[in-house]
């Protein structure tokens, strides 16, 4: 068993990060990749290729759990030196996330029609540009969910360079084989999305070989004798963080759903907001990736006193990150010509943009929140608030006018802002009962 010690000063916390930072910002690049070449191909295209985007990015997102469940039990697991319940953690996080890609690809191909069509409202021009991107990336979903829980294992286990390493490459084979297939081949659409499975499938099952052949081969007598107060624990967990994770991507697809349904203009514009908000998320997220490893180890050693330092460091360079990522957005509004030249697509974008730069300060302390409530694996928390949020705030935002670009993504910020006063109030009394209960 690897020893659970970690240096929690700003130096050791800023390097320990950096992988998963840039593991974090090398994922969405994928999506990036797709945009940037099919952009300039018109708005029917990036429109088309946005309502696909919406629906995978929610039949993916939405099973997350794999990631951070999985990391925060086999981190738990491991600082209590639990070699069985690690074991065991590894097991399920191999197994499921293939069962449950299975499921949702099968759903989702009997119905491609009702969601492209019924849902997504594309008409007769962009329904077969999306439909070709569809039938194809339907093959990428087990392949993504293995990949993702293979990476919050790793990073649960500390070896958050070698996920990072994996990462790379998938983004890697992405890139070329989206590029060879859509400029050298003119496959368009159909093209990005076999790049994406291609990427996938060359990195997802050697990674999960590995992670068998080193924790689980030899202990095969384990495999079929996991645990069950421990698997139940862990589908409560899984359960919890689910919906959570449901929430956030249905706020995410019924905000595609209303900008593509206005019109192709509206529906790109989202599009490339979308990008630009979830490539700050996905770095952000790197600190999350950190709170949740570093956390679990001292939370679960019960260091708790230690645990809060670690988390108020943590938070400051969270701060200092989203703070950057601000004043590049604001400073640099032509990073919209990226997507598009389509000057009514820009004019759209532009007049969202300065809300979306803004916001970038208090979701950077968002997702360290996320990270270290995943640490405590304190799930149902995470879950209840969102939830609130969404129903509260989101939805009657849209409901209201979301016909409006401008409201939408207003509707998004005050999801994310309930979410982030909640957590900073429940931090702040967590911090005071135990500084209490170690006061003589």
């Amino acid at each position: 068993m690897t020893k659970n010690h970690y240096n929690i000063s700003y130096k050791s916390l800023f390097l320990f990060s950096v992988p998963s930072i840039i593991a974090t910002l090398v994922e969405p690049i994928v999506e990036l990749v797709d945009s940037a070449i099919i952009g300039p191909m018109g708005p029917d295209y990036l429109s088309a290729l946005s309502a696909n985007s919406a629906i995978f990015a929610i039949s993916i997102w939405v099973f997350n759990f794999l990631v951070h469940v999985g990391s925060a039990e086999v981190a738990a697991a491991r600082a209590q030196k639990n070699q069985a319940q690690l074991r065991e953690g590894i097991v399920i996080g191999l197994l499921l996330p293939l069962v449950i890609g299975f499921c949702i690809a099968t759903v989702l191909f009997l119905s491609r029609d009702f969601l492209l069509v019924s849902v997504m409202q594309l008409g007769d021009v962009r329904y077969p540009m999306a439909k070709d991107y569809f039938d194809y990336r339907l093959f990428s979903i087990p392949l993504a969910l293995l990949l993702s829980s293979c990476c919050g294992i790793l990073r649960g286990l500390g070896k958050v360079r070698l996920a990072l390493n994996y990462v790379i490459a998938m983004t890697t084979a992405n890139v070329l084989m989206t590029l060879i297939l859509v400029e050298v081949f003119q496959l368009g659409l159909k093209g990005a999305a076999v790049g994406t499975v291609f990427g996938l499938a060359v990195t997802a099952v050697p990674l999960a070989i590995f992670i068998f052949r080193t924790y689980i081969k030899g202990n095969r007598v384990r495999l079929l004798n996991i645990n069950l107060d421990y698997f139940k624990s862990y589908l409560q967990n899984s359960y919890n963080q689910f919906l959570r994770t449901v929430a956030i991507s249905l706020s995410f697809f019924i905000a595609a759903k209303y900008a593509n349904a206005t019109n192709a203009v509206t529906g790109a514009s989202h599009q490339i907001l979308l990008h630009y908000w979830l490539l700050a998320s996905y770095v952000l997220d790197g600190f999350s990736v950190t709170a949740t490893t570093i956390g679990a180890d001292l939370w679960f050693s019960k260091k708790y006193k230690r645990w809060f330092i670690f988390a108020r460091r943590l938070l400051v360079m969270s701060l200092m990150m989203g703070t950057i990522f601000s004043v590049i957005y604001l400073l640099n509004p032509k990073l919209i010509y990226i997507f598009t030249r389509d000057r009514e697509v820009y004019q759209q974008t532009l007049s969202v943009w300065l809300v979306v730069g803004l916001f970038q300060i208090p979701n950077s302390i968002l997702y360290t929140y996320d990270g270290l409530f995943f640490s405590q694996k304190n799930f149902a928390y995470i879950r209840k608030k969102i939830w609130q949020a969404f129903v509260f705030f989101f939805i009657p935002i849209i409901l209201f006018r979301g016909d409006d670009l401008m409201f939408i993504w207003i509707a998004i910020c005050a999801l994310n802002s309930y979410r982030f006063v909640s957590f900073s109030i429940k931090l702040m009394s967590q911090n005071k009962k135990i500084h209490q209960s170690q006061c003589p």
